[in-house]
């Protein structure tokens, strides 16, 4: 399930600024930004970096990448289960999330989910499918995840639009079943996702 949540600000915001924070608080994480319009990186800015006219943005810091693709070498992440990180650095603290983390059999059984399913997806395009990381901790800045990472070999005639159809949205987002739970998902929250997780 998303929460979605609107928040008005006085000014318009300096979307570099933003990316940049974003950056600092967990700079371990996938970065992107985005907005429809002329200038760098897809953006209108103004000489301050702030926004050059209204319209939609999408900024974000994720954990996990659907996958990353050279040449015919593909790989994907599977990231499930949370636990905050030690409180002020605490590693004492820390090891013992971890462990609880690891340890957990809900988390256990959500995370070989997603990265079994993952596995499953990505036969279709590809071929030689290995999971090359079956499950550790991923320390991000205040959060921990369990992570896997499978890896493949696209198969030729196969593009990066049969890998997007294969692999989006995931269990970690969506559910699963795929189909039933986007339904139910389409009942139950009462806006439309847009550009997150589709």
């Amino acid at each position: 399930m998303c929460v979605c949540f609107t928040h008005t600000v006085p000014s318009r915001p300096s979307l570099s600024l933003v990316h940049q924070s974003l950056q600092e608080r967990d700079p371990r994480a996938y970065q992107l930004y985005f907005a429809p319009g002329g200038g760098p990186a897809g953006l209108e800015t103004g000489a301050d970096g702030a926004a050059a006219g209204p319209g939609p943005a999408f900024l974000s810091c994720t954990p996990e990448r659907l996958y990353a693709r050279t040449g015919r070498f593909v790989a994907s992440e599977a990231v499930a289960g949370t636990r905050p990180r030690g409180r002020g650095g605490d590693v004492e603290q820390d090891f013992w999330l971890s462990l609880d983390l690891l340890r957990s059999a809900k988390d256990h059984a959500e995370f070989c989910t997603v990265r079994d399913w993952i596995a499953s997806q990505l036969a279709g395009p590809c071929e030689d499918v290995r999971v090359e990381v079956r499950k550790s901790v991923l320390k991000q800045g205040s959060v921990q995840h369990l992570f896997g990472r499978v890896a493949a070999e696209l198969r030729r005639g196969r593009n990066d639009a049969h890998l997007l159809a294969a692999l989006h949205p995931t269990p970690a987002v969506c559910g699963r079943p795929r189909q039933a739970a986007l339904g139910y998902l389409d009942e139950l929250e009462s806006f439309d996702r847009g550009w997150y997780a589709g």
